[in-house]
């Protein structure tokens, strides 16, 4: 616990020297959660700088735990700069997840927006994660347009997958419209 107190403390003065603090830390939850750390102090005074460094880390889980505090930052300031990053980033587990994340933060802020994006994609993965974040932040009180641009779809694993979650959410709905129907 005194790393995690640590890291934020010098990565607000001095991330070069919390990273190097940080890659000294061999224990792998904490040493991830450092990296975070300095992302976010980094991503609060120069986002640009922050994603910058991210890229530039050598150690796969370094990077990805710095991208996870970097990315999310930069799509709730800008969504666009966000997916225009990620298409340039390599295909993966980190990719999808990361688009998944950014559909679902862009999808509360400008559904419209996040839909185009998330139709534009090339089918697979990324597109099937991100359209599960889409779906899951679709505002509630307009599910069945979700559910209309779910099934304007073509036919695929990414679009059963989000009909199942689009269920998930009207369920309670349902739930709550047949207790009324008891009364």
């Amino acid at each position: 616990m005194a790393i995690q107190a640590v890291v934020p403390a010098i990565a607000e003065r001095d991330p070069a020297a919390a990273a190097q603090f940080a890659g000294q830390i061999h224990a792998s939850i904490a040493r991830e959660i450092a990296f975070s750390d300095i992302a976010e102090a980094m991503n609060a005074t120069d986002p640009q700088a922050a994603l910058k460094w991210a890229q530039s880390l050598t150690n796969l889980a370094d990077r990805s735990s710095a991208l996870w505090a970097v990315v999310p930052a930069i799509a709730r300031r800008d969504p666009q700069r966000a997916a225009e990053f990620l298409a340039t980033y390599p295909a993966g587990d980190n990719r999808d997840v990361l688009a998944r994340g950014l559909a679902s933060q862009w999808a509360a802020e400008d559904v419209n927006a996040a839909v185009r994006w998330v139709r534009d994609l090339p089918p697979g993965p990324t597109q099937q994660d991100a359209l599960q974040g889409l779906v899951e932040s679709w505002p509630p009180e307009d599910l069945e347009s979700a559910g209309k641009f779910v099934l304007s779809l073509p036919d695929s694993a990414a679009r059963s997958a989000a009909l199942k979650q689009l269920g998930r959410q009207w369920e309670p709905r349902v739930l709550d419209v047949s207790a009324l129907l008891q009364l």
